[in-house]
């Protein structure tokens, strides 16, 4: 090594001697994937387990609703050609890892060209036809 390398690597060592540890900051992203079929729309949507328990936490749904659905109804929300907005029914969960999965469908008798989609987990405030 010569006296150069070894010049900057003291100086180096000496530099980061005082510095904090670097902290990693975990990046909590959730998906939405739409698919539309023959009369229904299937949502699935991906969520880290404890972000979307605070959610869920801080929903206040009607007596007798499921507090889940309620949140995931008010996150994500589907309308027909008239301007409707068209109910949402579970359709399964599952869970992988910190990751918990939720399927929706809603009806959608016209396809894709027939239904809104607006779900703010996957681009916020758009809506797609």
């Amino acid at each position: 090594m010569t006296s150069r390398a070894i010049a900057c690597a003291l100086l180096l060592a000496l530099a980061s001697a005082g510095a904090a540890p670097a902290r990693m900051h975990p990046l909590h992203t959730t998906l939405t994937q739409v698919t539309a079929g023959p009369g229904q729309a299937t949502i699935w949507v991906r969520a880290f387990a404890d972000d979307f328990a605070r959610g869920v936490a801080r929903q206040r749904p009607l007596p007798g609703v499921d507090p889940t659905l309620a949140y995931l109804g008010a996150s994500v929300g589907v309308w027909d050609r008239g301007g409707r907005r068209v109910g949402l029914a579970m359709c399964g969960t599952r869970r992988s890892g910190d990751l918990l999965w939720f399927c929706l469908r809603a009806p959608a008798p016209r396809g894709r060209a027939g239904c809104a989609c607006w779900c703010p987990y996957s681009s916020p405030f758009t809506r797609t036809r």
